[in-house]
């Protein structure tokens, strides 16, 4: 786990509500994010993880609350990774390279063509002609290559083969800057939880943060098994042992 920095924070939302054609959301929904913290966003189809992302990084606005970015001196607020599907599949990697340079001044080619490179993502090559995972870890090559104090990934790990999500996995634990975080939506958490700090889980329109630390201490099982157990699909029972690792590190 990088060390941290608890008395800032990088993003704060208070009393936040979004609806979608009159049918709630979202209600009244807290959250903190404090630099060099990687968090889960759990929850079921329609709970409004990706709602809470785009609230997040500023393309949708509340309808009721306030969402506060603290950002620290040279860095943008947010990097929005965007999902593969959100992008053109007629570009190449060389398209896209030279399309965030156009758009975004924080970001950093150099270290984009670098991270392709060792990769192996061939730059010539349409996007909609690249495998699934290598998409995916295009997507987060352009996301992570700008200069922000928070990230924001949507179900990196969706319709993504086995076999390459370790990669993806030990993608973002590898190059994520230090005192950065990441807010990230994911139905993945017994494959993400040894990487997460904090597990924000939405159901019935609120949110519930919460340490996986004090998951484990005060419950003694997995993030996965608590999140099942809020949500009404199980429950904990305090002292048994559970699955996952507390501290973010190196994929064995």
């Amino acid at each position: 786990m990088r060390e941290e920095t608890k008395e800032r924070l990088l993003l704060r939302m208070r009393q936040v509500s979004f609806s979608y054609d009159r049918k709630p959301l979202l209600r009244q929904i807290h959250l903190d994010v404090r630099p060099g913290r990687i968090l889960g966003v759990a929850g079921g189809n329609g709970a409004g993880k990706t709602t809470l992302l785009k609230l997040a990084a500023g393309l949708l606005l509340p309808q009721e609350g306030t969402v506060e970015r603290f950002v620290p001196e040279g860095l943008c607020p947010v990097s929005y990774c965007m999902p593969p599907g959100e992008l053109p599949g007629w570009m190449t990697g060389r398209d896209l390279l030279a399309y965030y340079r156009h758009f975004f001044q924080d970001f950093r080619r150099q270290q984009a063509e670098g991270l392709l490179d060792s990769l192996g993502i061939p730059r010539n090559r349409p996007l909609y002609r690249l495998s699934s995972g290598q998409a995916v870890l295009l997507s987060l090559s352009l996301g992570l290559s700008r200069q922000a104090c928070l990230y924001l990934a949507d179900e990196p790990l969706s319709h993504i083969e086995p076999a390459l999500r370790r990669d993806v996995r030990r993608f973002l634990l590898r190059y994520m800057p230090e005192e950065s975080s990441l807010l990230m939506a994911t139905h993945q958490l017994g494959e993400l939880e040894y990487m997460l700090d904090e597990l924000v889980i939405l159901h019935r329109h609120t949110a519930r943060q919460i340490e996986t630390e004090s998951i484990r201490s005060q419950y003694g099982v997995s993030a996965e098994d608590y999140f099942l157990a809020e949500t009404g699909r199980g429950k904990p029972e305090a002292g048994t042992s559970g699955e996952g690792q507390g501290e973010r590190r190196e994929e064995p």
